[in-house]
């Protein structure tokens, strides 16, 4: 099982809190990407989060010596030639540590780079540019400036790993990724998504190295300090301020229609938090709790998620076999070999993660049972 941990700008206490996050500085992302590396971590996901991520890897990579770097990259943004230039370089300076992880991102986000298109042709874009990209990260040499320049010692390719939940998405990640992500949901929904994208990539005939899930963390020794701490984001974010922040979400995904007042859940557990927050009071841990160590949370970058979708707002919440046990079970029943986790801050809670987690991960089922 590989485990890799967020390293964000999103960072602090509790970031989700207006006025929360840390400001994004060398000394405290230099101690938080070595943190993760000495817990033990296979690697690390730099999102897009207010920064440039490929720098930010980059800087992570230069301050590390073994993790491997999923660094978030929209497709279209810059030639796909230049980005196989830098990622050649990446590697050929950090011995082939470089993982992608493919952004095709919201109509509002890409607007801001002057990319305005559809949901479908977004991904049918990234299609061709990945196929560019690959065309010229493997290329012997450089054209097109004064000399040939070619780094040497790369690794053969460039992973790509990414999500997609949509129809236009499934298919994309048939045919594009070598490592299938997708946030951690409600049991059903977790299956549907990941053997939709699998399906798809068999009619390609093709067949994912890695099936993963992004998912919080709250891990303690003991169950009740770990929803203690669980909780305390709901408690430190107030009613007030999630049932603002969960308006607002309502209000951008129906483009107005609705408001958290006049909108119905997909299901009956998501409408009962609905109902909590318009009876001016937080939802009790027991409503937030999904399936076995699994509960809806809050993310730096997402509400709580009433909408069913995801948006990494769904926690491990527990003791270490009782969280590993639940892994256990997705690695049987969906073939997931790869974890994507985070926990605020993120340095304390790859800390507890390292220590408490991750050995649980690589013990065998006879050792979880006993």
């Amino acid at each position: 099982m590989k485990a890799l941990w967020y390293i964000s700008r999103a960072d602090g206490q509790m970031p989700w809190n207006p006025g929360g996050p840390e400001s994004l500085d060398r000394s405290r992302l230099e101690k938080l990407a070595l943190e993760v590396e000495n817990a033990g971590f296979y690697g690390a996901l730099i999102a897009t989060w207010s920064s440039d991520a490929l720098m930010t890897s980059a800087f992570v990579a230069a301050a590390t010596s073994r993790l491997r770097i999923l660094t978030a990259v929209y497709a279209n943004l810059v030639p796909a030639k230049l980005l196989a230039e830098q990622a050649r370089t990446y590697n050929a300076l950090t011995g082939g540590r470089l993982l992608f992880n493919l952004v095709n991102g919201r109509d509002d986000v890409l607007k801001t780079y002057g990319l305005d298109l559809s949901h479908d042709d977004r991904y049918a874009a990234s299609e061709h540019y990945w196929a560019e990209f690959r065309r010229h990260y493997e290329a012997d040499a450089f054209f097109g400036r004064d000399a040939e320049w070619c780094p040497t010692k790369t690794a053969d390719t460039v992973p790509l790993w990414g999500a997609g939940d949509s129809a236009a998405g499934s298919a994309h990640a048939g045919a594009v990724l070598d490592g299938f992500l997708t946030m951690l949901k409600d049991p059903q929904r977790t299956s549907e998504n990941i053997n939709r994208a699998h399906a798809a990539a068999q009619r390609n005939g093709r067949a994912f190295s890695e099936t993963g899930i992004m998912a919080g963390v709250s891990v303690r020794r003991h169950r009740s300090e770990a929803i203690e701490h669980f909780y305390g984001m709901f408690e430190d974010l107030g009613q007030d301020v999630l049932a603002e922040q969960v308006n607002k979400a309502i209000s951008r995904r129906s483009a107005g229609r609705h408001s958290l007042k006049t909108f119905r859940a997909p299901d009956a557990k998501r409408q009962s938090w609905i109902d909590a927050l318009n009876a001016a009071r937080l939802p009790t841990p027991e409503e937030l709790h999904l399936a076995g160590a699994q509960y809806a949370g809050i993310a730096a970058w997402a509400p709580l998620d009433v909408f069913g979708d995801g948006a990494a707002c769904v926690y491990f919440v527990g003791e270490p076999d009782a969280i590993a046990h639940d892994i256990d079970g997705m690695r049987t029943t969906h073939g997931i070999t790869t974890l994507v986790l985070t926990g605020w801050p993120l340095r304390e809670e790859a800390a507890q993660t390292g220590a408490l987690l991750l050995p649980r991960l690589h013990a065998t089922k006879k050792e979880l049972r006993s």
